[in-house]
């Protein structure tokens, strides 16, 4: 079955818009609910990813208490990642709500700490992030992978990083293109088909969706098992519940939850 997530990026206070990893603030908690009302939005997601990547010094205790808010009014399961660099900070995130972990940096600086994490949490709570960019758009098919925000390679062929994840116990995988992250261009096609349809854990991949049919086209993919945008601009209101029709009516294996209606929706979430 496939899943449609929605993905929150956190910077020092606020939610904010990527593209390319260069970012722009959009509005605190509470503008994320009062004016983009997420609850409502929510409602139509199958997970929610709330990711920290504030840049310099990260404030824990406030980043925590959104992940508390938005926990306690969306009622879907929640993936959080940002500096989990040790167990302390891992069972903060858990303890706030979270439901699973989004771990990036800290496979390449520290493997042991996924393992900890896997035997605490379970193999499924552990989703591993892969930023990548291709090499040179105009010359070269060749990816690189980044670590710490976009803000340094390493140097280890792409395929190889990702039969390493799955080696070492990763639940699933977060394929992000930097290229393509904001730009509204749709899913990054150039990779190799045959390679991905092997590997045995769920890939979800995020970057350049920005309308219901690039959703569409990375669903019928058959190695894709869910998508994740970040544009929260371009899905507002109740597009998402009627992407998610959309999608349905066309055959995609989403879980269909039976709402009538948009307006029917809107009002179980008030009376709430």
């Amino acid at each position: 079955m496939k899943r449609l997530i929605f993905t929150l990026l956190y910077c020092d206070g606020y939610f904010v818009l990527s593209r390319n990893f260069r970012l722009q603030k959009v509005g605190n908690i509470d503008w994320l609910f009062s004016n983009y009302k997420f609850n409502l939005v929510s409602r139509s997601l199958d997970e929610i990813m709330i990711i920290d990547i504030s840049r310099k010094n990260r404030n824990t205790i406030n980043f925590t208490n959104a992940i508390k808010e938005i926990a306690k009014k969306c009622f879907v399961p929640i993936t959080v990642g940002g500096g989990i660099s040790n167990m302390e900070i891992a069972k903060i995130y858990m303890n706030s709500g979270a439901d699973k972990l989004l771990v990036n940096t800290v496979i390449y600086k520290n493997i042991d700490l996924i393992k900890e994490l896997v035997d605490t949490y379970g193999k499924q709570c552990i989703l591993g992030c892969v930023d990548f960019r291709l090499r040179n758009k105009h010359m070269s098919n060749e990816l690189e992978i980044y670590v710490n925000n976009g803000q340094e390679i390493i140097n280890i062929e792409f395929y190889k990083w990702l039969s390493y994840l799955e080696k070492n116990n990763i639940g699933e995988i977060v394929l992000q293109s930097i290229d393509n992250d904001g730009t509204g261009i749709g899913l990054f096609k150039n990779l190799d088909q045959k390679f991905l349809s092997k590997i045995s854990v769920p890939l979800i991949f995020m970057g350049g969706i920005g309308n219901y049919e690039q959703i569409y086209e990375g669903f019928n993919k058959n190695y894709i098992n869910a998508v994740s945008t970040a544009n929260i601009l371009n899905f507002i209101g109740d597009s998402f519940f009627k992407n998610r029709n959309y999608l349905i009516e066309q055959g995609i294996d989403l879980p269909n939850w039976n709402f009538n209606d948009f307006d029917k929706l809107e009002n179980i979430l008030y009376e709430i």
